[in-house]
């Protein structure tokens, strides 16, 4: 097994590291706690942990998307010559301390319908088919493929996979304060 691209393997640890944090945010609660309303009127945790799952799932369709169509227009593997630091590319979006909160668009809401092991079950998928389209696209110039975010516009596929780990991260963090408060 040959190694990973270097910008990867820091996305798929920073995935890790980013799950590991949620996971723990809401371990230890009750499944009542978890579907509470937050007290400022925001989202439930198990609400955002449903949201956190809906981003990643259209996240890997598109990764799914672009990864095809690099290997199929001829987007050879040996193309990969990204060096810049991918974590500073994002750095000026501030995703994960960022104060501003964002609307998020009616597709990626929670319906708020689902249960605790039904969330679990999404964000497991999810993750699982993001680390199986970043690891398909691994040496292809993924730096040269582009989506729109809506809030912060074009982002390469690798930026894409760092920004799943940051915006995990922020609703992890806003998770803890929630149920802390």
């Amino acid at each position: 097994m040959t190694a990973l691209n270097p910008r990867i393997a820091l996305i798929l640890d920073e995935l890790a590291a980013a799950r590991v944090e949620l996971l723990a945010s809401v371990e230890s609660v009750s499944d009542a706690r978890l579907a509470a309303p937050a007290n400022d009127g925001g989202w439930s945790a198990l609400a955002v942990l449903e949201h956190l799952g809906t981003v990643e799932d259209g996240i890997s369709r598109m990764v799914r998307k672009l990864v095809r169509e690099a290997s199929t227009t001829g987007l050879p593997a040996e193309t990969e010559t990204e060096t810049a630091s991918l974590v500073a590319s994002l750095a000026p979006l501030d995703i994960v301390a960022a104060e501003r909160k964002y609307a998020a668009p009616a597709p990626l809401l929670p319906s708020g319908a689902r249960s605790r092991a039904e969330v679990m079950q999404l964000l497991a998928e999810s993750r699982a088919r993001l680390v199986e389209w970043l690891r398909a696209g691994d040496g292809r110039a993924l730096g040269t493929l582009t989506w729109p975010h809506p809030f912060f516009g074009p982002l390469t596929v690798y930026q894409w996979g760092l920004f799943t780990a940051q915006h995990e991260r922020r609703h992890a963090r806003q998770i803890a304060r929630a149920l802390a408060a």
